[in-house]
C-alpha cells in the first residue's frame, strides 16, 4: 500500500491492490461551510480525531438540484485496475 500526503485541497490518495482511493479531509469550519449549503442549522464537533456535524432544518432545493445529485451518485464511475 502506498499513501500520499494531503494535497492543496486536503485530499489524500492511497494505492492498494491496483486501486486508487481518494479521501477528502475537512476542518470543523470547512465541514460546517459545506453543510450550510443544505441545512439552516449546523453544529460541528470533534471527538478524538473525528469531526462530525449535527444538521437540522434542511433547506428546500430546486428539483433540478436533487436530480443532479442523484445522477452523480448513481452514475459515479468505478474504475478498477
Amino acid at each position: 500500500m502506498r499513501r500520499l500526503g494531503l494535497d492543496k485541497d486536503n485530499f489524500s490518495a492511497t494505492f492498494r491492490n491496483g486501486t486508487w482511493t481518494l479521501q477528502k479531509f475537512y476542518t470543523k469550519e470547512s465541514l460546517k461551510e459545506i453543510c450550510l449549503k443544505y441545512f439552516n442549522n449546523v453544529e460541528t464537533m470533534r471527538s478524538g480525531s473525528q469531526i462530525y456535524a449535527i444538521c437540522k432544518n434542511p433547506k428546500r432545493l430546486a428539483k433540478e438540484d436533487y436530480i443532479e445529485a442523484l445522477n452523480i451518485e448513481f452514475n459515479m464511475e468505478w474504475v478498477q485496475a
